[in-house]
């Protein structure tokens, strides 16, 4: 599903103006913990942050605040975000 979001012509361009994709993820954990569907395994995302990488700049909260601040937005950026503080997060997200 996410390689459909962002398919090849569907990927910003130079022709578009500069901008900030910006995609908050839920939870990054195993699929039997996963109750209420909120949240993707640590290989899926694995596989969708190394796309990004690939295809995106990827780039940080505090310079997300400091290009809106300024005004000076580059092109082709994505900030990958997280909306909970779960412990997997800090288990299975950030050592990818």
């Amino acid at each position: 599903m996410f390689e459909k979001l962002f398919m090849k012509g569907n990927l910003p361009d130079k022709s578009h103006p500069p901008g900030i994709l910006t995609l908050m993820y839920h939870r990054i954990d195993r699929a039997d913990t996963n109750p209420w569907g909120i949240c993707i395994s640590p290989q899926n995302f694995e596989k969708q942050i190394r796309f990004l990488q690939v295809n995106f700049h990827v780039i940080s909260v505090f310079d997300l605040c400091a290009q809106l601040t300024s005004g000076d937005i580059g092109s082709n950026n994505i900030c990958i975000t997280f909306d909970d503080g779960y412990r997997d997060n800090f288990v299975y997200a950030k050592p990818i």
